[in-house]
């Protein structure tokens, strides 16, 4: 039950971390009655590989015709543990895993993969 529990909260904060970090680069924009579609689609997803694996995948697919610039995504973990980074490009230190994209290109999906070895047996 531990377990469960540590793995939502660390999903929650990844989403959180991710979610802030793109805002923090993007003007605001007024909303109106004519409101803009929202600029991108972003999904998450954690899996136990077990001995204390957690495998975490962070993409973000803009829309259809958006170029999206200065992109972050800002993974927090809660729990401390060894981080080793699958995707090229992107950088960890202590709690935090980085992947900065400067330009999207249409069609390709900005993706962090890392994965977090902590002291969890199951």
């Amino acid at each position: 039950m531990k377990n469960k529990s540590l793995k939502l909260s660390a999903v929650s904060l990844v989403l959180f971390a991710l979610i802030l970090s793109f805002l923090s680069t993007q003007p605001v924009h007024a909303e109106g009655a004519a409101a803009e579609k929202a600029p991108f689609m972003y999904s998450l997803a954690a899996t136990w590989e077990g001995k204390g694996i957690v495998r975490y995948r962070i993409a973000v697919q803009p829309a259809e015709d958006t170029v999206l610039e200065g992109l972050k995504i800002v993974a927090s973990n809660p729990v401390k543990g060894n981080v080793s980074v699958v995707t090229a490009g992107a950088s960890s230190s202590e709690d935090k895993v980085f992947l900065a994209v400067e330009k999207t290109t249409p069609g390709k999906n900005p993706m962090l993969e890392y994965t977090l070895l902590t002291d969890a047996s199951d």
